[in-house]
């Protein structure tokens, strides 16, 4: 693809930036998709998602090329992080106020399932060779692993609290984290 997209957390902008000509555009959206504060992309779905913190209650469908708003699907508000899985199809929401990740079908942009967590649910990363979710509380200090097809819990890390982002390094099965108490790599072929 060979751009940047960038969102915005107080707006419900876009931008992209191209490298190749060093240029910025702008994309305005409709309010109705609430603040950007975070986009996950699907490239050979020729979109991105995006999901809403303050201003909306929504998880968003964006064409890649246009950055037209295709669909929202209402998914309730306070979502922090997102993360999709291309070998399901599904996309993950992180419900920060509910204590939450809210699974949503990609393909037809409707809710499905949710999995528990705990309160001030932040990050959320899948591994789709391991069939793995991981998922990050800002307040009680653990670190979430579960089936991603299930939701069912494989382990429950205290890895102190704060974890904002999670990288899933699947090549190499590691997952790479960092709470106020350190930086943390996870193996993630010893859960399974």
């Amino acid at each position: 693809i060979g751009k940047l997209y960038l969102g915005c957390e107080y707006e419900p902008v876009v931008q992209t930036y191209d490298p190749n000509s060093n240029t910025f555009e702008r994309s305005d959206h409709d309010v109705a998709i609430g603040d950007v504060a975070a986009m996950v992309l699907d490239a050979d779905g020729g979109r991105i998602f995006t999901t809403s913190f303050w201003n909306a209650q929504v998880v968003a469908e964006l064409d890649l090329e246009t950055m037209s708003v295709r669909r929202t699907c209402d998914i309730g508000g306070g979502n922090v992080d997102l993360a999709f899985d291309p070998s399901s199809g599904r996309l993950f929401a992180t419900g920060y106020y509910d204590s939450r990740v809210r699974v949503i079908s990609a393909q037809g942009l409707e809710k499905q399932d949710d999995v528990v967590t705990g309160f001030g649910t932040r990050a959320v990363a899948v591994d789709s060779s391991r069939d793995l979710l991981l998922v990050s509380s800002v307040y009680d200090g653990v670190l979430r692993v579960c089936e991603a097809s299930t939701g069912k819990g494989v382990a429950s890390l205290r890895v102190g609290g704060h974890v904002k982002d999670i990288v899933i390094d699947s090549e190499r099965g590691l997952a790479w984290f960092w709470s106020q108490c350190g930086l943390f790599r996870l193996d993630l072929e010893q859960l399974r």
